[in-house]
């Protein structure tokens, strides 16, 4: 008579996993060289446009470089690339209402300050 229980040969299941079941993935070392080449390129042409006078398009210009950058680390240094659409999905989500929030904050700080 066995003192195992039933399901001690069974598959368990991470009830925090969503079903979510992990793949292995390997990135070569080549894709980070890539990828941080491609970091260094940005921050001399986000240098390069700091110099050049757009007026207030020097603000779009260097938010949307450095938008780039962020997603480019977050794809690959941080692997979001490779995880689940929905856990991309809710990432997505929560960085817009952190966004939101502090839209609102500056919006909130812009009209207090004015007299």
């Amino acid at each position: 008579m066995s003192h195992e229980p039933e399901h001690a040969g069974a598959h368990h299941h991470d009830p925090f996993a969503g079903g979510h079941h992990e793949q292995p993935h390997e990135v070569g070392y080549g894709v980070f060289v890539l990828v941080w080449l491609a970091l260094l390129c940005f921050t001399a042409i986000t240098v390069s446009a700091a110099g050049v006078h757009l007026g207030k398009w020097n603000v779009v210009v260097a938010l949307a470089i450095a938008t780039v950058k962020v997603f480019l680390v977050l794809s690959f240094f941080m692997h979001l690339r490779y995880e689940s659409k929905l856990f991309r999905l809710m990432f997505g989500l929560s960085v817009m209402i952190l966004a939101i929030i502090l839209g609102l904050t500056f919006v909130d700080w812009e009209l207090w300050t004015k007299h």
